[in-house]
């Protein structure tokens, strides 16, 4: 919301990055405070960060990756068109994912839970706690995925797309 308010305030790319940035380090700085978690001198000890950075630079790798290939169709028609058409492109990808996003909020807390199940060798929680969180997320996806197809027709309408985003609707 800070980061759009920099926008309509008359702020370019830059001062949008930089808001998003300082309000998402006051948020981590938030979270860390309210979950308790303490920067100790062990914590920040150079070795233990390499040691991070080793064991974390595939994850970005990959997610650097994932995000260029989702991205690169927006990149593409942004060359090849025109920044509008990117930036509905874009849009209509908002809201394709949306039923998506419910289900990750949900998951994201489970990784912790199933980790702990497997470090502990318990089989069985594992299972019943996997097969649960998949119950909740088929749940929850399911009929967000159902309201975005039967919503679909209006999105156009909605978001004031005008008629030539009909062809977008299947």
């Amino acid at each position: 919301l800070m980061g759009s308010a920099a926008l309509i305030l008359g702020g370019d790319a830059t001062t949008y990055m930089a808001v998003t940035a300082v309000v998402s380090l006051v948020a981590l700085g938030l979270g860390c405070h309210v979950a308790g978690i303490r920067w100790s001198g062990p914590a920040c000890a150079p070795s233990l960060w390499r040691l991070f950075a080793a064991g974390g630079a595939p994850f970005l790798v990959w997610d650097v990756a994932i995000q260029v290939r989702n991205s690169v169709d927006v990149i593409l028609v942004g060359a090849l068109l025109s920044n509008e058409a990117a930036g509905w492109l874009a849009a209509a990808y908002r809201v394709a994912f949306l039923p998506v996003f419910l289900p990750a909020i949900l998951v994201f807390p489970m990784t912790p839970v199933l980790s702990r199940a497997v470090a502990d060798s318990d089989t069985a929680r594992f299972n019943s706690t996997l097969r649960r969180c998949l119950l909740v997320v088929a749940i929850v996806a399911v009929p967000a995925g159902a309201l975005t197809i039967a919503l679909a027709p209006s999105i156009p309408e909605l978001l004031h797309w005008g008629a030539s985003f009909a062809p977008s609707v299947p």
